[in-house]
């Protein structure tokens, strides 16, 4: 079961999956939950399968905290750092959205002795 496979830490992309894993997969998809099971998932890790919908699930969230949002861009030490993609940079983004109590996933430690955890 694709399941037992997160336990040992892989990514999905290693993953041999099958058509039974994916329909067992797609009786959790969003769209097919009731409203009750859907609550059930609210503080549970998000797989989305885009960018613009990580976007908009992450704005959604944010707007709904109640708390001030703050857009945290980059500042730029070299004109080739301000051209590069995310992806170019690593998935380090131009801009960020933070809120009070929203979570944050860290995905590099950068900042080691300031305790950031990854």
């Amino acid at each position: 079961m694709v399941f037992e496979h997160f336990n040992q830490s892989v990514t999905l992309d290693t993953v041999p999956t099958t058509q039974t894993d994916y329909d067992l997969l797609a009786t959790s998809f969003r769209d097919v939950l009731t409203p009750a099971e859907r609550l059930e998932f609210e503080d549970a890790l998000h797989l989305l399968s885009t960018h613009d919908a990580v976007l908009e699930f992450n704005c959604h969230h944010l707007s709904n905290t109640g708390q001030p949002v703050i857009r945290c861009k980059a500042k730029h030490n070299h004109s080739e750092a301000k051209m590069a993609s995310d992806d170019d940079a690593d998935g380090l983004v131009k801009e960020v959205l933070l809120a009070e109590g929203a979570k944050v996933m860290l995905t590099h430690n950068l900042w080691t002795s300031k305790g950031n955890v990854t």
